[in-house]
C-alpha cells in the first residue's frame, strides 16, 4: 500500500514503470471520463437548441455557452482522478469498489441529463441529481482512500454539481 496521496507502484502505470504507459492511462482514463459528455451532447443537442430556448429561465442561469467548456473541464479532472486512483489502489476489492464508484457516478450523470433534456423531467431529474451528488461523495471517499489528490480533484466536480442541484430545482420554480 503507497502513502496516503502518493501513487502505488502497482496498477495501470506498473508493468515496466513506463512513462509512455502512464501517458497511456491518462489518455484513457480522460476518454473514458470524457465520454459520457459526449454521448449526452449527442443526444440531446435538439432539446438544447429548440426546447430548451422556449422554456422559463431561472434568474441564476448562466450563459449556455458556459456549460460545454465547464463540463470539458470537469471531464478532464474527473478522468486524471480516475487515473490517479488506480494507480494507487490496490489491485483487488479496493480497486473494485473503485471502479464501481466511478461507473455508478458516471450513468448517474449521463441520466441526469436525459431526464432534464431529452424527458423533460426536471422533478426525476432532480431526484437523480441527489443521487449523482452522493456518488460523488462515495467516489471521492474511496478515490481519497490511497491518493487524497485524487479526491480533491472531484471537489470542482461536487461544487458545480451543487450549483446545478440549484439550478434544477430553480427550473421547478419557474416552469
Amino acid at each position: 500500500m503507497s502513502s496516503v496521496g502518493q501513487p502505488a507502484t502497482t496498477g495501470m502505470a506498473s508493468s515496466g514503470g513506463s512513462k509512455a504507459r502512464d501517458w497511456a492511462g491518462l489518455a484513457l482514463c480522460i476518454l473514458i471520463a470524457l465520454a459520457p459528455g459526449v454521448i449526452v451532447g449527442v443526444a440531446t443537442s435538439d432539446e438544447v437548441a429548440t426546447w430548451f430556448t422556449t422554456i422559463n429561465r431561472p434568474p441564476i442561469m448562466p450563459p449556455n455557452w458556459l456549460f460545454g467548456p465547464v463540463w470539458t473541464v470537469l471531464y478532464v479532472l474527473i478522468g486524471i482522478s480516475l487515473w490517479r486512483a488506480w494507480r494507487a489502489t490496490p489491485a483487488g476489492r479496493e480497486r473494485t469498489v473503485l471502479i464501481v464508484a466511478f461507473a455508478v457516478q458516471l450513468v448517474l450523470n449521463t441520466l441526469w441529463s436525459l431526464l432534464f433534456f431529452q424527458w423533460r423531467n426536471f422533478t426525476w431529474a432532480l431526484v437523480e441529481l441527489i443521487l449523482l451528488w452522493v456518488s460523488i461523495l462515495v467516489l471521492m471517499r474511496v478515490a481519497g482512500r490511497f491518493d487524497r489528490t485524487a479526491m480533491k480533484l472531484l471537489i470542482p466536480y461536487l461544487a458545480w454539481v451543487t450549483f446545478a442541484g440549484i439550478l434544477n430545482f430553480s427550473f421547478i420554480l419557474v416552469n
